[in-house]
């Protein structure tokens, strides 16, 4: 019996996924997921191999995932709904081919999965129903077509609240069977046996949350318990202005930021914070001896309220900024950069998310300013175009936190 990869993931993922003054307040989150997984990686005894890649929007949850064969012969991405408990809701798959497919998730009084359908553009179908013992373990899924093929039941052994081993059953014969192996609580192996036919393993690779957050100089770069800036790249009209990277410790806080412009032109810039993660103040040293120093002030809900910077020659400027329920309404410049010196209206979208500044200067021109984000909704790109014909863009790398 020839099993795809295709056709299994679809349960052990749902299964995994629905069972699994003005600087006081902590970063730490009372709550916090500890871990999130972020790939699964999927191999058998025919030489396949597969990695489904997770993302995860700005509450966490796992709205959406890229599946792909290791030979990008095939692959799909993965729309989830998820209702307010963070339980899936809907999967919804768009294939390379133009295959489509659906399935819909329901639970029981106990929050647990107790019903699934399936369904796919060539008319297969399919349901599941899981039933549970009086202790809420679950003891078997009734499988009726399950993701579209299997028919028989999968009956689950448990140890020390963990799913350890599972009997595939068809026609009330054992057809193959599933062991499942942990690191903690975290399953990280699940292994399919259908003996002297078919094997395969899936293996399960999560990240781990920093356990403190910290606010970034940039108003526009949120805290992130996964992320940090890996580097920034600078353009005007187009040409390249200079690199920058950033250095962290090893609680994934920011220390130092090297700039080096396109003509020779370098900065070191260098970070200090209080104990609740907020920036308190920076220095930025240039390779000609000059100096900008950098005050910052915080809301109680860790918003940056106002920026202040001071040269070595006396020249100063600030970022003033505003908030309506959390968001960013409205900001103001005073010789920002040296030379901007007006007011900033913001746009955000449906859920939120910062996609257009409109800015108007006191020296008669203006800009619109348009904001671009990676599948994780880490700002990845700041686009001005000013009302001169001239542009700059700011582009930002991130890298995992993996502590």
């Amino acid at each position: 019996m020839k099993l795809n990869s295709l056709l299994i993931t679809a349960l052990t993922v749902g299964i995994v996924l629905g069972s699994c003054s003005g600087k006081t307040k902590e970063s730490i989150d009372p709550n916090p997921a500890a871990y999130r997984l972020v790939r699964l990686h999927y191999e058998n005894s025919g030489g396949e191999k597969a990695i489904t890649r997770f993302h995860y929007d700005r509450a966490d949850q796992n709205y959406m995932a890229i599946w792909y064969l290791d030979d990008s012969s095939r692959s799909s991405l993965n729309y989830h709904t998820l209702d307010s408990a963070g339980r899936l809701q809907v999967k919804s798959r768009e294939y390379s081919d133009g295959i489509t497919s659906a399935q819909h998730f329901k639970y029981n009084g106990d929050g647990n999965l107790a019903f699934e359908d399936f369904s796919r553009s060539d008319g297969v179908r399919g349901e599941v129903d899981y039933v549970y013992t009086e202790d809420g373990k679950l003891w078997y899924a009734d499988c009726r077509g399950l993701n579209g093929w299997f028919h028989g039941k999968i009956i689950y052994t448990w140890e020390d609240g963990k799913k350890t081993a599972a009997e595939i059953m068809k026609d009330s014969v054992k057809t193959g069977s599933i062991i499942y192996e942990y690191e903690g609580e975290r399953l990280v192996l699940e292994k399919w046996d259908f003996p002297g036919n078919w094997t395969q393993v899936f293996r399960y690779e999560y990240q781990e949350a920093t356990p403190q957050t910290f606010t970034s100089a940039n108003v526009f770069i949120r805290e992130s318990r996964w992320f940090r800036v890996a580097s920034e790249n600078y353009e005007y009209n187009g040409e390249s202005g200079g690199p920058s990277w950033y250095t962290y410790d090893e609680r994934g806080k920011l220390t130092a930021k090297e700039f080096q412009r396109s003509e020779g032109l370098t900065t070191m810039s260098t970070y200090e914070y209080d104990t609740a993660g907020l920036l308190d103040a920076s220095l930025r040293e240039y390779g000609d001896g000059r100096t900008t120093d950098f005050l910052y002030w915080y809301s109680v809900d860790r918003n940056l309220l106002v920026k202040t910077f001071q040269w070595s020659d006396g020249t100063s400027g600030s970022e003033t900024y505003r908030y309506k329920d959390g968001i960013l309404s409205r900001g103001e410049y005073v010789n920002m950069d040296g030379w901007l010196n007006g007011i900033l209206d913001f746009e955000f979208d449906e859920q939120n998310i910062l996609r257009i500044v409109n800015y108007k200067d006191q020296d008669g021109f203006d800009a619109h300013v348009n904001f671009s984000y990676d599948l994780d909704f880490n700002l990845v790109k700041i686009h001005w175009e000013l009302s001169s014909g001239q542009t700059q863009t700011y582009y930002y790398k991130y890298k995992p936190l993996i502590l």
